[in-house]
């Protein structure tokens, strides 16, 4: 279970546990305390964003949703795109994925999306996240 006291503490120990983009920002010392430079409740293309972080890949991006249909994939992910920001990484945390998201069509429903750059679908769970799509 990520450690943190709040949903976007326990989103970015958990991601720095993944990505060495993040990792790297920690610095070498590991001491209790040290977390990430972050800002929340950014604008990018129009869309509020919860957590962005400034890596040297570009922003990484977290956005919270309660439920998720493609529809909704589809408008924050060219919002994103329009902003001609460098973004590294998105990652989109939900409580709830539709069905259509949830089927053997995710694949080409990404692919649709034309993404130039990775964004991951995380189920938000009771005891932490799970990966539905990892880009």
């Amino acid at each position: 279970i990520p450690d943190g006291a709040t949903k976007t503490e326990k989103i970015l120990n958990h991601s720095s546990l993944v990505f060495p983009e993040l990792r790297s920002l920690l610095g070498r010392d590991k001491s209790e305390g040290k977390k990430l430079p972050y800002k929340t409740n950014q604008t990018i293309g129009g869309e509020t964003v919860d957590i962005v972080v400034a890596t040297k890949k570009g922003d990484f991006i977290v956005k919270f949703f309660d439920d998720v249909s493609f529809k909704t994939l589809d408008s924050f992910a060219q919002a994103l795109s329009k902003s001609n920001k460098q973004i590294f990484r998105v990652l989109c945390v939900a409580k709830n994925y539709d069905e259509e998201l949830q089927s053997n069509q995710l694949s080409s429903l990404m692919q649709k999306l034309s993404l130039k750059y990775n964004m991951d679908l995380i189920f938000e769970e009771d005891q932490g996240y799970s990966m539905l799509w990892i880009n």
